[in-house]
């Protein structure tokens, strides 16, 4: 295998791992909305993932990590496209990013404005976010 094959498939499997990392994250917020923490298991996260509880452990640890995985990707997602969009001045533009985001993964805004808030393990990194929602607001109307 020559160089240039070996760098595809590493780039391949790079690709393909962040895929699936990204599909367990939204079928976990789908069940995390639909039971809340307490109530979902790492089976409910499996099975709404499409894996196994096995193959979840080889992304995850533990249901904490895939929570808190979810609101830091999230908060990453509203961080950059407030960065790309940071030159708009109207408050529709500058809501724009956020609601797209809002609509690409509304699983995850739900559990991060409804329900991170609520739970005291979370409410931190929620509030955190909802800081920076804050001020990506504030800069639009600027």
């Amino acid at each position: 295998m020559g160089d240039s094959e070996i760098k595809l498939s590493k780039t391949h499997t790079k690709l393909q791992r962040e895929e699936r990392r990204e599909s367990i994250l939204r079928g976990a917020a789908k069940a995390f909305v639909a039971n809340g923490y307490d109530a979902t298991t790492l089976d409910d996260i499996a099975r709404e993932a499409g894996i196994s509880r096995a193959f979840l452990y080889r992304h995850f640890d533990s249901k904490k990590e895939i929570y808190l995985a979810i609101i830091e990707d999230f908060g990453d997602r509203m961080h950059h496209d407030r960065s790309s969009s940071h030159n708009e001045r109207s408050l529709k533009d500058s809501l724009g990013p956020l609601i797209a985001i809002a609509q690409s993964e509304p699983d995850a805004f739900r559990l991060l404005f409804r329900h991170a808030v609520r739970g005291p393990a979370f409410r931190v990194h929620a509030e955190a976010l909802h800081l920076l929602r804050q001020t990506f607001i504030e800069n639009g109307l600027k």
